[in-house]
């Protein structure tokens, strides 16, 4: 008699058990925050396959511009698969989006960059070309009055908050302005004055309008100089 009470005291609890494991199981996990991203550069292409060999016909299926935010879902060698803004899926090179930015800005006048938050640390000022008036940066972070800050070429480094504008008139200012500077690069300022003159009538209250130069400054050189 008492070995068949523990027989039937033992089903029971066998019972509990597999009940108690099924309910787990089909609890689902919980799910995780999507780690989100900004596209780095314009014309970006997303393709249904992480390659970009040329053979896989319809691979680029549309593309991405500098500031779009997406949501990083993994990664394989030296590619990303992200969700877009309107819930597609596709991948994305690695190196062409960045984790962890905060937001983009544009600079406004000529600064130092320093290595870290701290005007005084003497000696720390980053050399780089691209912290001119008019770049757009990426801003990681703000500690003590300082950002941090991706420029071109992956350049980081610090500069003052004051000398930001994250206004959106000025960001799309921004980016004629260095089609204009790429065609003064190239001789050739007539396609200069064109986007200068498109900053001037569009965006004329921004802070970036104010870095237009006159109109002489992008005149073709002399033969001879």
């Amino acid at each position: 008699m008492r070995n068949l009470a523990l027989t039937i005291l033992a089903c029971l609890m066998a019972a509990g058990c597999s009940r108690q494991k099924a309910s787990q199981q089909a609890q689902p996990e919980p799910s995780q925050e999507p780690v989100y991203a900004l596209v780095a550069y314009d014309g970006i292409g997303i393709r249904k396959q992480p390659s970009d060999d040329k053979k896989l016909k319809g691979n680029v299926f549309t593309s991405v511009d500098r500031g779009e935010k997406v949501a990083a879902l993994g990664d394989t060698t030296g590619w990303t698969r992200v969700r877009l803004s309107d819930d597609k899926e596709g991948w994305i090179k690695s190196d062409m989006i960045r984790t962890g930015v905060e937001k983009m800005a544009v600079m406004t006048e000529a600064v130092q960059v320093f290595l870290r938050p701290d005007i005084s640390s003497r000696g720390a000022v980053v050399d780089t070309p691209y912290a001119m008036p008019g770049t757009i940066v990426w801003i990681y972070k703000e500690k003590d009055g300082f950002y941090e800050c991706e420029f071109l070429r992956n350049k980081k480094g610090w500069v003052k908050a004051g000398v930001l504008s994250e206004d959106q008139a000025d960001l799309e200012a921004a980016r004629l302005l260095e089609q204009a500077r790429k065609c003064v690069k190239r001789e050739q300022p007539a396609l200069a004055s064109g986007y200068y003159q498109q900053i001037v009538d569009k965006y004329p209250m921004t802070r970036v309008a104010q870095l237009v130069p006159l109109e002489s400054d992008v005149e073709p050189k002399n033969q001879g100089e």
